[in-house]
């Protein structure tokens, strides 16, 4: 406690206003220069950082891993800039200290792994990364590869609902050095779609760019949609859920023109206002054109695939065995899941198909019937959650959250 208490306390001399360099005795005191001021601050700082150095070497005696690390994280981050070296050295350190304590996990059996909390290592890795990645994006990806654990994930389950925690967190900070380094977000944002993958964050990778680097953002934008428009959403669910992420928001208001012959709009649109909206008008068409008819695709649900069925309620190793072969399903059966999946999300964007193509939203309402989604009030729930999830706006986030299903608000105020 003597220790964290210390720790605080040099903290807030960093954080502090510098102080009058004396006390003003008497009325005829003279206040203090700006010159006098400064000296004052730079000592203060000076002081603060001796602290935190002695902070950070008792520190190093701390019993609890997690407690030793996270005095390396937060020190590391307020030294990057007067001392980027040691600061390194620092986030280097807890690094190390991370992939120990992952490894510690992994080494115990499944019974202890049960009762020991892992939350505290992945938390603790998350929290490193990110803050990592505010100073240094190339550093940030090194310690991402060097806390990654030796043993493979979970598969994800057959409805793909289980997300994988390593994809997970590399897509936050894929999103989060958009802002930082925006030419190394746009060659890993190209890297993973020339693996097939589609992670929902290349939503607010293309938003951080549009506001960094245009040039790079009309790139990666031209990329997105082409892979989009050629890929099979059937067979790769998570190339449509990007493509109803990209258009939950809406077309991108475009900027006033520089023809000076074309007239200038009444207000320049604002970051706000573009908030979740990404796509250019032409690009958004063309991707809604492509959902749409992917999603058209979609059958009924046979009575015997329907979930909550009869499957598995029988007991013993055969009724087991029968439950496995009833959720192996056929290349033709996933894509038929998928169609009906996206011709949900498809439901979410009437409004939207309502504006911007309006020839093509009796076609989505008939196949709705036909399939025999009709209107949900937990499916639209679900989809604005999503939405909100998608536009990372603070704000919509708060907004959603509330009326979000319980599963979902966790997740929606860590975002927010």
């Amino acid at each position: 406690m003597i220790k964290i208490a210390t720790f605080l306390f040099g903290l807030a001399i960093m954080f502090a206003p510098a102080a009058p360099v004396k006390a003003q005795d008497s009325p005829t005191q003279q206040p203090a220069t700006d010159e006098e001021k400064q000296k004052e601050k730079a000592a203060n700082e000076k002081r603060a950082f001796t602290l935190l150095e002695q902070v950070v070497a008792e520190g190093a005696g701390l019993k609890l891993p997690e407690n030793r690390i996270r005095m390396q994280i937060t020190a590391a981050d307020l030294l990057w800039d007067r001392n980027e070296v040691r600061a390194r050295a620092l986030f280097l350190q807890a690094a190390d200290g991370v992939a120990e304590m992952i490894r510690t996990v992994e080494n115990k059996d499944t019974d202890q792994r049960q009762n020991f909390q892992m939350r505290t290592p992945d938390q603790l890795r998350q929290d490193l990364v990110l803050a990592v990645a505010r100073h240094n994006a190339p550093l940030a990806y090194q310690v991402l590869a060097s806390t990654r654990s030796l043993t493979p994930p979970p598969a994800d389950n057959s409805f793909g609902q289980r997300p994988n925690p390593e994809e997970a967190l590399e897509q936050i900070l894929l999103a989060r050095i958009a802002s930082t380094d925006p030419k190394l977000a746009l060659q890993n944002a190209e890297q993973l779609m020339d693996k097939g993958q589609y992670p929902r964050t290349l939503t607010s990778v293309l938003g951080q760019l549009q506001q960094k680097d245009k040039e790079a953002a009309t790139k990666l934008e031209d990329k997105i949609v082409q892979r989009l428009e050629s890929e099979n959403m059937l067979a790769n669910i998570d190339a449509g859920n990007l493509a109803i992420g990209l258009l939950s928001g809406g077309p991108r208001v475009a900027s006033p023109s520089t023809d000076p012959s074309t007239p200038a709009p009444a207000a320049t649109p604002s970051p706000q206002r573009n908030a979740g909206r990404v796509l250019s008008e032409s690009s958004y068409q063309d991707l809604m054109r492509t959902l749409i008819e992917t999603a058209l695709k979609a059958t009924p649900a046979p009575a015997g695939n329907q979930r909550g069925g009869n499957a598995g309620r029988g007991r013993g190793p055969n009724a087991v065995r029968q439950a496995n072969a009833q959720t192996t399903l056929s290349d033709a059966e996933i894509e038929q899941n998928n169609a009906r999946r996206l011709l949900s999300g498809v439901q979410s964007l009437l409004p939207k198909i309502d504006q911007y193509m309006p020839d093509r939203a009796q076609l989505v309402r008939s196949k709705i019937a036909e399939v025999g989604m009709g209107n949900n009030n937990q499916r639209n729930a679900v989809g604005q959650a999503m939405n909100a999830l998608q536009q990372g706006n603070a704000d919509s986030l708060m907004a959603a959250a509330p009326s979000a299903p319980a599963q979902l608000q966790p997740r929606i105020y860590q975002q927010a």
